[in-house]
């Protein structure tokens, strides 16, 4: 919609991109609505992401994918408002790394 004769328009700003990676240090969470998966291509491969309008963030950012979080995001739908914790490191067994654990919730109506 145009501005009116005379008048000036108002600009918004529109989200573009990727946004930054969010980093989550053991402990910290990140609340914002689910934009939905994307990937990046790195050097050598392609590395899937989910992207988070983040609430009371100056712009949206991305997790990076792991199995943990590819299973988690699988069953929720862009718009939903999410809180991702990253809970710390869990042993998977010996001789490999120990895999990055997160608890995903996501936020339902009418709860006190």
């Amino acid at each position: 919609m145009a501005a009116p004769k005379g008048t000036e328009p108002v600009w918004q700003d529109v989200r573009t991109g990727m946004g930054t990676s969010i980093d989550l240090a053991e402990g910290d969470a990140v609340t914002g609505v689910y934009v939905g998966p994307s990937s990046m291509e790195l050097d050598d491969r392609m590395q899937s992401v989910y992207r988070i309008a983040v609430q009371d963030g100056p712009e949206d950012g991305f997790l990076w994918g792991s199995w943990e979080l590819d299973k988690a995001f699988a069953d929720i739908e862009p718009g939903t408002v999410i809180r991702v914790t990253y809970v710390g490191r869990r042993d998977i067994g010996p001789g490999r790394q120990p895999m990055r654990h997160y608890r995903v919730q996501v936020a339902r109506e009418g709860a006190k």
